[in-house]
C-alpha cells in the first residue's frame, strides 16, 4: 500500500503559504512596491514637516505701536539719531535691559533734508537698532559695534513704522551676531544680521 503521508504534508505546506489564518488567501507582498510606499511615507512625513516650518516661521505680527511704551533712553549728546531722528516705541524690553527685546520704529525726520524717505530707506535705518536693544552686556563697560548690515527683505515695507524683533548672541573671542525678524503693520517683512566687533571700553 503506498504511503502518502509525505504527500499530504507537502500540501498543507504549500496551502499555508498562500492562506492567512483566517484561511483567506494571503497577500504576495511586493518588495519594489513596499519601498515605493516606504519612500511616499518619507517623502509626506517631510512635506509636512515644512509646511509645520512654514507655519513657524510666519509669525503673527508683535503688538503695535501704539501698545508700545516709549523708549526712556539718555542721549549722552544732542542732536542724535536716536531720540532726535528716530521714535522708538517698546512693546517687550526697554533700552537699556539685556536680552532679547521687541520695538517699533519711526522716523521723525527726512534722512536727507527736502527728501522723503524711501520704504527700504526706513527699514534699513529701523534695522541698525537689533544690536542696540538686545544687547546682553553692559553699556557702561562694553561696546559691541556692528560693522556691517546685512537685510533680506521679503517684500517692500508698507506705512510709517518697523518693528524688529531683535536677540543678540556674543561668542568667545570678542565676535558676536545680532539678528532681528523686521515686521511692519501688516505683517512680516524679512530679517536683519549684523556682525558685530565686541571689546571693553
Amino acid at each position: 500500500m503506498q504511503d502518502h503521508s509525505n504527500s499530504s504534508t507537502e500540501i498543507r505546506r504549500k496551502h499555508s503559504k498562500t492562506t492567512n489564518e483566517s484561511g483567506a488567501p494571503a497577500r504576495k507582498i511586493n518588495p519594489r512596491r513596499s519601498t515605493h510606499a516606504s519612500r511616499e511615507s518619507r517623502l509626506t512625513d517631510r512635506d509636512a514637516g515644512t509646511k509645520r516650518h512654514a507655519r513657524d516661521w510666519s509669525a503673527a505680527v508683535p503688538p503695535g505701536p501704539e501698545a508700545g511704551a516709549a523708549s526712556d533712553m539718555q542721549a549722552p549728546y544732542r542732536p542724535m539719531f536716536s531720540p532726535d531722528a528716530v521714535e522708538m516705541r517698546f512693546v517687550c524690553g526697554a533700552f537699556g535691559e539685556r536680552g532679547p527685546s521687541t520695538a517699533w520704529f519711526r522716523l521723525r525726520r527726512p534722512l536727507v533734508r527736502g527728501e522723503v524717505a524711501s520704504p527700504l530707506q526706513r527699514l534699513a535705518a529701523a534695522a541698525d537698532f537689533g544690536n542696540g536693544i538686545s544687547a546682553t552686556l553692559s553699556w557702561d563697560d562694553w561696546v559691541f559695534i556692528n560693522p556691517d548690515l546685512t537685510l533680506y527683505v521679503e517684500r517692500q515695507p508698507s506705512g510709517e513704522w518697523i518693528c524688529l524683533q531683535a536677540r543678540t548672541r556674543i561668542a568667545a573671542g570678542g565676535i558676536g551676531v545680532s539678528e532681528s525678524v523686521l515686521y511692519d503693520e501688516r505683517g512680516r517683512i524679512g530679517r536683519a544680521t549684523q556682525a558685530l566687533l565686541v571689546a571693553r571700553r
